[in-house]
């Protein structure tokens, strides 16, 4: 971990940056509208993917724009103590610091991207037809793509290892953690009307039958011929490797050097067994696979 102070609410561990005050005053029940789309999952679990596709799939969902990005605020964003930042200064910590003079310039029907846990989300919104679509990944692979990024990340001031890493992950010191709380949370809600809760693995597995259950989900179905357009458009090779990608994503130069490649390194299912050695993986196997088990929680590690 970084050397910023922890900060932990409702068992959970937050952004350093999080200002509990203003959360608990309600700050998000009152930002969110009923049309609100929201894109919901742990981190490098297959968001940003989702937001690309979503983007693709519906035009009409408004995203917040800066200088040259258009990007889905965060949840997170709104919480955000501004005095944690300093004086450090990077495009997207100006569009974050923008965004929070006036949180509600976006018209809608909005795109809006979370990683908040379901215990911190605000209810009152899903009871009002805010549409929650969580999406989960295998730990296995959330950590070693959480690993990638935040080694390439210039916003910590200390060296990443792959063994501290892990290790912050099963301990819970990562923001977003304990991940299988995160994902036990969602998924305990996912027969609920405004909640669709879906996997990476499908995802990759079998694109069109999950983007079909997302566009019924969202009541706004569309041809086989445009489905097909949004899922090439929006492989993870074409995302990578597209010059306007940047401008979609929340990051920037100053803060992770080609950052692109960061949000989609590789994209695959597995890659962890590039990374885990024997004893780590019967370690985490204990420790984390065995938890979700106990709640009736599989995934896929391997295709």
């Amino acid at each position: 971990m970084d050397s910023f102070q922890k900060c932990v609410y409702k068992g959970y561990t937050l952004y350093p940056n999080t200002d509990i005050p203003k959360l608990e005053s309600g700050a998000l029940e009152k930002f969110l509208r009923k049309d609100d789309v929201i894109v919901q999952g742990f981190p490098k679990s297959g968001n940003t993917w989702m937001i690309f596709l979503l983007q693709e799939l519906y035009p009409d969902l408004n995203v917040f724009q800066h200088g040259d990005k258009k990007v889905p605020p965060m949840l997170e964003w709104l919480l955000a103590d501004p005095s944690v930042l300093g004086e450090a200064d990077s495009p997207l910590l100006r569009g974050l610091k923008l965004f929070q003079t006036d949180p509600g310039v976006t018209s809608s029907p909005r795109l809006i991207k979370s990683h908040l846990p379901y215990e911190v989300f605000p209810k009152q919104a899903l009871q009002t037809g805010t549409k929650v679509i969580y999406i989960a990944r295998n730990p296995k692979d959330v950590v070693t793509s959480h690993y990638h990024w935040m080694s390439k990340s210039s916003m910590l001031h200390e060296k990443v290892t792959w063994e501290g890493h892990l290790k912050d992950f099963i301990d819970g010191n990562h923001p977003f953690t304990p991940w299988v709380n995160h994902v036990a949370g969602w998924r305990e809600h996912s027969e609920d009307e405004n909640v669709l809760c879906v996997t990476y693995e499908d995802m990759v597995k079998d694109t069109k039958t999950t983007v079909r259950a997302i566009t019924d989900f969202l009541e706004r179905p569309l041809p086989d011929s445009q489905l097909e357009n949004a899922i090439s458009n929006t492989s993870i090779d074409n995302l990578r490797n597209n010059p306007t990608s940047a401008s979609k994503i929340d990051m920037d130069e100053a803060l992770m050097p080609n950052f692109v490649a960061g949000y989609f390194r590789k994209g695959k299912v597995g890659d962890w067994k590039n990374h885990f050695t024997v004893a780590e993986n019967e370690m985490f196997e204990d420790v984390i696979v065995k938890k979700l088990q106990e709640k009736g929680i599989e995934f896929v590690y391997e295709l």
